[in-house]
């Protein structure tokens, strides 16, 4: 694992551990599910409908390349970018569990509608191909605290993520987002947008 921690502005930026599993649940669980739209527009109860990811965090974690922000002054977890390393050549082999599995998908049924369309978008265009790479980071979730929201936390955490991916040889980040924060974000770094999709086509009305 490549280290990562940086102090400026009253903030600390750094690996995330195990040991903060909890709080980046937490964290998104308050800030990020209720605040992001494709999750009121499915009317989530949050967080019943997305419970199932709590269990599945930790092997995020585990990949060693998210990151998290500390309050420098209360030592509070205000922000998070989980964050995995992809293997491109099985970019549509190894599928999250909400879409293999009949009984979690029946359970979790707004959950897996969420997972179907990002599987939809992840499969519609062969990054390998296109980009030439066999690995990439994949961009999971990225959560702000309302408290610090505004001072440019996001966008310096997806900083922070592409440095780390170059140090440790990966050329390539993706991500699928629905949250309008995120493609403003992305959008302005940089990023290109390959493929979207009709909420519509995936959720009856």
């Amino acid at each position: 694992m490549s280290v990562v921690r940086v102090e400026e502005n009253g903030l600390v930026y750094r690996n995330a551990t195990m040991a903060d599993t909890e709080a980046v649940w937490q964290l998104m669980v308050a800030e990020f599910y209720p605040r992001t739209e494709l999750c009121c527009c499915l009317r989530m109860r949050i967080p019943q409908d997305v419970e199932i990811l709590h269990t599945l965090l930790p092997a995020i974690i585990r990949h060693g390349v998210s990151l998290v922000v500390e309050d420098s002054a209360s030592g509070k977890l205000v922000a998070a970018r989980p964050t995995t390393v992809e293997q491109l050549t099985e970019q549509c082999q190894s599928r999250h569990p909400l879409l293999t599995d009949s009984n979690l998908a029946a359970a979790y049924s707004k959950c897996s509608a969420v997972y179907r369309m990002f599987d939809h978008l992840s499969c519609s265009v062969d990054l390998a191909k296109l980009y030439k790479v066999d690995r990439a980071i994949s961009f999971k979730f990225l959560v702000v605290a309302e408290s610090h929201s505004r001072r440019g936390i996001g966008k310096r955490l997806v900083e922070l993520s592409l440095e780390l991916a170059a140090r440790i040889a990966i050329p390539l980040a993706t991500t699928c987002t629905a949250s309008r924060y995120s493609e403003r974000i992305y959008s302005s770094m940089g990023f290109d947008l390959l493929s979207t999709l009709r909420l519509s086509e995936f959720v009856d009305p």
